[in-house]
C-alpha cells in the first residue's frame, strides 16, 4: 500500500510522496520534475501541442538520469467521459495501473489541502490553465524506490474556464478536439542523478523555491 507522507505542488503537477522516501530523494525527484516541465514549456510554448510537449518533458527527464520503464500503459487520445473533474479523471486513469495511489479519501484531502494553501493553488492554477482555454494537468506519485508514476491530461475548451480549474466540471461538448493522456513510470536513480544534480539546481535557480510548494 502506498503510504503518503506529503503532497507537493511542482509547477503544473500534484505529486504524492511516499513516507518512506528520504528528504534528499524527495528534493531530487521534485527538482527533476520541475526541470523537465520547465524545459518542455520552453521548447514547446504552444499549449495546444500536447504530444510534442509530452515528448519534450520525458526527454528532459531522461537528461536528469531518469530511467523509463519499457511498458507505458496509456499514451493516446482517450474517450472523453460525459462529465468529469480533473481529479476524477486522473483517479480513473490511475486505477488501472496504480490503484493504491489515489482514492476518494486522497482526493478529498488534496482538495482540502489546496483550499487552505492559496500560494500552492495559485501556482497550480497558473500552470494548469494556459491562455484561459488550454489545460495541462499532471498528477503522480514518487515511491520509496524513487519511481515516479505520472499521468498528464491535456485538452482545450471552447470557452475560458472561470474560477478554480480543479473544481470545474467539464463535459465532452466543451472540449475542442481530442482529450490527450500520457502516462509514464520513471526511476530517478540517485547514482545517475548525482552527475546532473548541481547543474539542474543551478539551472532552476529561484524556481525551486517559487514553483515547488509543500501542502500542509
Amino acid at each position: 500500500m502506498f503510504a503518503i507522507s506529503k503532497v507537493f505542488v511542482c509547477a503544473g503537477a500534484l505529486v504524492l510522496v511516499s513516507k518512506e522516501l528520504s528528504a534528499s530523494d524527495i528534493d531530487d525527484s521534485l527538482d527533476a520534475l520541475l526541470y523537465s516541465q520547465t524545459v518542455a514549456s520552453h521548447k514547446v510554448p504552444d499549449a495546444v501541442e500536447c504530444e510534442a510537449w509530452n515528448d519534450a518533458n520525458k526527454t528532459a527527464l531522461k537528461v536528469t538520469g531518469a530511467l523509463f520503464f519499457d511498458d507505458p500503459v496509456i499514451s493516446a487520445p482517450v474517450t472523453t467521459p460525459d462529465t468529469f473533474t480533473l481529479l476524477e479523471l486522473a483517479q480513473e486513469l490511475l486505477q488501472g495501473w496504480a490503484p493504491a495511489v489515489l482514492n476518494q479519501q486522497v482526493i478529498a484531502n488534496l482538495t482540502s489541502q489546496l483550499e487552505s494553501n492559496g500560494a500552492a493553488l495559485e501556482l497550480l492554477q497558473r500552470n494548469i490553465l494556459q491562455e484561459g482555454k488550454s489545460i495541462r494537468f499532471m498528477l503522480g506519485s514518487v515511491s520509496a524506490e524513487s519511481t515516479i508514476t505520472m499521468v498528464v491530461i491535456s485538452f482545450a475548451v471552447k470557452e475560458p474556464v472561470p474560477g478554480n480549474v480543479l473544481e470545474q466540471r467539464f463535459n465532452a461538448e466543451q472540449i475542442v478536439g481530442n482529450l490527450a493522456v500520457d502516462c509514464y513510470k520513471a526511476l530517478i536513480d540517485a547514482d545517475d542523478y548525482c552527475f546532473s544534480r548541481a547543474r539542474i539546481i543551478a539551472l532552476l535557480g529561484e524556481r525551486r523555491e517559487k514553483q515547488i510548494i509543500a501542502l500542509t
